[in-house]
């Protein structure tokens, strides 16, 4: 369930509906608080684009959906009917801090504007400091090329296994479990929930976690060890793959505020190879 709005015209809220992030849009007419239908209302978006409400925007008496691209982009569809009648960016892209949190007519207008929330949010780099490790891409890399796996080096030598993996913020564990059952196994993974719909990923841990789903952890809180070497991909070695989500889609990673600028999804060369990056801080 994604959101409630009278996209139809009628005169009465409608429940919104999408399949899974990025895939097909629904909607359930209602009556009578009762369900008259469902409808669909467009094809599959991109995972990229997260809905995050409906209201009239435009101020023709339908709500219309509204969507944030993980850049920051806002945009809307106009409704009639129930079914979408174009699309229509509302503004340049706004920074990450800023998550769009609804539609109301908070000014008494008669159009439906749109609310903001300012989560503040300052990750920190998911080992201890004093240490360096290296980040990569690579085409493939799921959930995109945003994502890192950090590997920490002695000269030539490969000795991720059994580093501490840290909390890069405070939040919430909501995914703390090993991966034994899957064909091939990857090690364990942990998932926080911070503010807003920030969450960081952790994966390739050793299976003795130091945490369990429903614990509160604070930033630069021991969560777990690197593993031992997964081989992925045919290739094996211990490593902690790490992704910083925004709703539904992995983001560029940020630590302290900035970019990890040489590693991102838009940093392949001509000859599709991704640069690699050291990083030594702690913030």
């Amino acid at each position: 369930l994604k959101g409630v709005g009278d996209v139809n015209g009628d005169g009465t809220d409608d429940i919104i509906w999408q399949q899974s992030p990025g895939g097909m849009l629904q909607y359930w007419r209602m009556s009578n608080g009762q369900r008259t239908g469902g409808f669909n209302i467009y094809k599959a978006v991109g995972g990229e684009w997260s809905l995050v409400g409906a209201g009239d925007v435009n101020g023709d008496g339908t709500d219309d959906i509204i969507w944030q691209h993980n850049n920051g982009q806002v945009h809307y569809w106009p409704m009639s009917n129930g079914q979408r009648t174009g699309g229509v960016h509302i503004y340049k892209p706004v920074r990450q801090a800023w998550s769009l949190v609804g539609a109301g007519d908070v000014n008494g207008d008669g159009t439906d504007d749109i609310i903001w929330g300012y989560y503040p949010i300052s990750f920190q780099q998911p080992f201890r400091c004093g240490q360096t490790w290296r980040a990569a891409t690579y085409n493939g890399h799921y959930p995109d090329q945003d994502s890192l796996d950090l590997l920490r080096f002695n000269g030539n030598t490969n000795v991720s296994a059994g580093e501490d993996v840290l909390a890069s913020a405070s939040g919430v564990v909501i995914e703390a479990h090993h991966t034994n059952s899957e064909d091939p196994p990857y090690g364990s993974v942990v998932t926080i929930q911070h503010k807003g719909i920030w969450k960081t990923q952790y994966v390739h841990l050793d299976d003795a976690l130091s945490v369990k789903t429903g614990d509160m952890v604070f930033r630069g809180q021991k969560i777990g060890v690197v593993g031992g070497e997964i081989e992925i991909f045919g290739q094996a070695n211990a490593h902690l793959h790490y992704t910083q989500w925004k709703g539904a889609s992995g983001v560029r990673a940020t630590f302290g505020g900035w970019w990890a600028t040489a590693v991102h999804a838009g940093a392949e060369d001509s000859g599709g190879n991704y640069p690699t990056q050291n990083l030594s801080s702690c913030f």
